[in-house]
């Protein structure tokens, strides 16, 4: 087996890293403070923009929460500024993007909410505004469709098991045989579907969460905390050359 080979910007930053953790009492492989990530990006050759996007990502994942209902999600996120209308109006055209469809929008005080009734979904945005902090609720009901997909599944299942039952001349042996098993094709067919159902829910459910980090992205990029990898010269009693990490809102 050969053994791995580490490019020059790797070994700087596992020697960077390796530095860190022995020099620092405090530096631990679980506990990183902005120095550390701002070294171990630069030594690796990571844009300062990427590393802010993924800051805001991770901002907004901290401040998610999802619950699951019966036959439709909700997600929760909260954004530590209040959004003005001109971020509402992107976060809606990102939404109308995403679901092909325009839906109705509309605003009631310190609240701004959308709307998109189809024939397999409902969906309810709103964004409620308090002094520095904004609620975005994404409230998602697909019982249209799962609902649909019960009563399909259901049929098919009393259908399949009735031509079974009629073929194999079931009738001949008990009248009731037929029945029982008509009744068990149906409700092995709606418990089919129903798993179906959920599978279709979990899928939308990350669809959703997908479309929330594109916003927490949208929201953030001009206005996300920038971090400059900018080196800062400092003389000290040795003359050494420290680096330093400025946050500028």
């Amino acid at each position: 087996m050969s053994e791995k080979k580490y490019s020059y910007k790797e070994v700087r930053a596992i020697i960077s890293m390796a530095s860190k953790i022995e020099h620092s009492q405090e530096a631990s492989l679980n506990d990183f403070s902005m120095d550390d990530i701002k070294s171990i990006a630069s030594s690796s050759g990571i844009s300062k923009e990427s590393i802010n996007e993924a800051l805001s990502y991770l901002n907004a994942e901290n401040n998610q929460e999802f619950y699951s209902l019966k036959d439709g999600v909700v997600l929760k996120t909260i954004i530590d500024m209040k959004i003005s209308e001109l971020d509402w109006e992107e976060i809606v055209s990102l939404y109308r993007k995403e679901f092909k469809s325009h839906g109705t929008s509309g605003k009631l005080g310190q609240t701004f909410e959308w709307y998109l009734n189809t024939k397999r979904k409902d969906i309810h945005i709103s964004a409620t505004r308090a002094k520095n902090t904004s609620l975005i609720q994404v409230y998602a009901d697909y019982a249209k469709t799962i609902n649909k997909l019960k009563v399909s599944g259901s049929v098919v299942g009393f259908i399949i098991v009735a031509i079974i039952s009629s073929l194999l001349n079931l009738d001949s042996i008990s009248n009731w045989l037929p029945v029982l098993l008509n009744v068990s094709g149906a409700f092995s067919g709606y418990l089919i579907s129903s798993r179906i159902g959920n599978y279709f829910k979990n899928k939308q459910k990350k669809f959703l969460m997908n479309i929330s980090n594109q916003i927490s992205s949208v929201i953030f990029k001009d206005r996300n905390t920038q971090i400059d990898f900018s080196d800062e010269i400092e003389s000290d009693s040795k003359n050494n050359t420290k680096k330093s990490i400025h946050v500028a809102e």
